[in-house]
C-alpha cells in the first residue's frame, strides 16, 4: 500500500516530529545596512513589542562587518538595569554579512508586552542598523553598552537609524496549530479514500 504525502506529512506531525521554525517577523530585512561600525558600543539593543502571541525559537539580525567572533543573543522581560530578568540567550559565529544569529528553547511571547533583545560582543563589528528612508523606526532608544561597563545603558541622542535595526524573528509551530493540521490532513485522507 502506498503512502501518500497527506498520510507521510500526518505520520510526521502526529509522530512528535516539530516542522522547523520560521520566520515570524521581519523587521527591515530588506533594507540596507547602514555603513559604519560599532565604535565604543560593546553592546547593543532596543524593545521590542509583538503583535501576535507565537513562540520565539530564534533571532537574526545582519551586520555590515563580520570577523567570525561569537556573539550572544540575549531575550529580556525589560532592560537590564531596570531589573530585567533574561529569558533567553544562545550564541553564534557572526561569520556571514548575511541573515545569522542564535536559537534557543522556545519562548511564549505574549502580543502587547515589551521585550527587550540584545546583542553582546559587537565593538567594531559592522552597523546592524539600516538608513533606508521607508525603514521601520521603532517606538524607543537603541540602547548600548560601553567599552567596560556590563549593562544596556540608553542612547541619548538617539536619530531614527539608531532606531531601526534588521532582525528576523523567528516561531516554532504550537502544538495547537500542529493538532489541528493533523486533524486536517487526517479528514483528506479519509476524503480521498472515500473518492477511490
Amino acid at each position: 500500500m502506498k503512502m501518500t504525502v497527506m498520510a507521510a506529512l500526518l505520520a510526521t506531525t502526529l509522530g512528535g516530529v516539530v516542522p522547523a521554525a520560521f520566520a515570524v517577523e521581519s523587521i527591515n530585512g530588506n533594507a540596507n545596512v547602514m555603513s559604519g561600525s560599532w565604535r565604543g558600543a560593546s553592546d547593543v539593543g532596543w524593545f521590542y513589542t509583538p503583535t501576535v502571541n507565537y513562540v520565539l525559537t530564534g533571532v537574526d539580525t545582519r551586520f555590515g562587518s563580520v570577523d567570525g567572533r561569537t556573539v550572544t543573543v540575549e531575550i529580556y522581560d525589560e532592560l537590564p538595569i531596570n531589573g530585567g530578568h533574561l529569558l533567553r540567550s544562545g550564541t553564534y559565529s557572526a561569520n556571514s554579512t548575511g541573515f545569522a544569529g542564535a536559537v534557543f528553547a522556545g519562548l511564549q511571547l505574549i502580543a502587547g508586552e515589551d521585550y527587550f533583545i540584545g546583542f553582546r560582543n559587537v565593538l567594531n563589528m559592522g552597523l546592524n542598523i539600516t538608513d533606508d528612508v521607508n525603514a521601520t523606526i521603532l517606538p524607543d532608544d537603541l540602547y548600548f553598552t560601553s567599552v567596560g561597563d556590563s549593562e544596556y545603558y540608553t542612547r541619548q541622542d538617539a536619530t531614527p537609524e539608531f532606531r531601526a535595526p534588521i532582525l528576523q524573528l523567528h516561531a516554532a509551530p504550537e502544538p495547537g496549530s500542529l493538532a489541528l493540521l493533523g486533524l486536517g490532513m487526517a479528514v483528506a485522507g479519509v476524503l480521498r479514500r472515500r473518492a477511490r
